[in-house]
Order: structure tokens, then sequence, then C-alpha cells
């Protein structure tokens, strides 16, 4: 397995997908469209250790990091919020899902 920075993990954390073309397709339209240096840097980054993957390692890694992944703050960005439901509303774990859900109505 190859090693991901803090950054790295974050990023992969948001994305929507774990098949390895969705994946480096999502990342290239960011670093194509974003206008914060930092993020391109760390987005071409990852494509470059995504590449040289295999589908099957891509996806073992990618779902590794979405099951396991903590932010060390909260999530703030939509992506994080997304993310976070995501991971609460695992297989047999609803409860998260539907307090996500029931807290992101409150909050308008």
């Amino acid at each position: 397995m190859i090693a991901l920075t803090e950054d790295e993990k974050r990023m992969v954390f948001q994305l929507e997908g774990c098949r390895r073309y969705d994946v480096i397709q999502e990342i290239a339209v960011l670093c194509r469209y974003t206008r914060d240096h930092d993020k391109k840097d760390v987005a071409e980054n990852l494509l470059k250790k995504l590449r040289e993957l295999s589908e099957d390692d891509c996806r073992e890694l990618i779902c590794d990091v979405q099951r396991n992944y903590h932010s060390p703050w909260k999530a703030r960005t939509v992506g994080e919020m997304i993310a976070v439901a995501r991971q609460e509303s695992a297989p047999g774990n609803w409860k998260g899902m539907i307090l996500w859900h029931w807290n992101a109505l409150i909050r308008k």
C-alpha cells in the first residue's frame, strides 16, 4: 500500500466513488478548476499515486480511507459532511444517516 499524507486522506475521504477511473476523473476536475494552489498540489500528488495502483488496489485504498479516516476537526465543507454521513450510515447503522438528515433540516 502507498502512504498518503493527511491532506490526501482528507481528499480521498470526500470522494464520491471507489472505482479508479471515477476517482481519477473527479480529482482531475478538481485540479483543473480549483484556484487554491495548495489543494491543486495535493490533488496532483494524489493523482500520481492513484495512477500507479491497479483497480483493485485503488478500490481497497479508497474504501479503507473512507471507512476508517476520522478528521481531527468537525466537518467544515459539504463534501466532508456527506463523507461523514456516508461513513456513519454504513450497513447496519441507519441511525447515523437519519440523525444527519434531521440535523440538516433543523439548521435551515
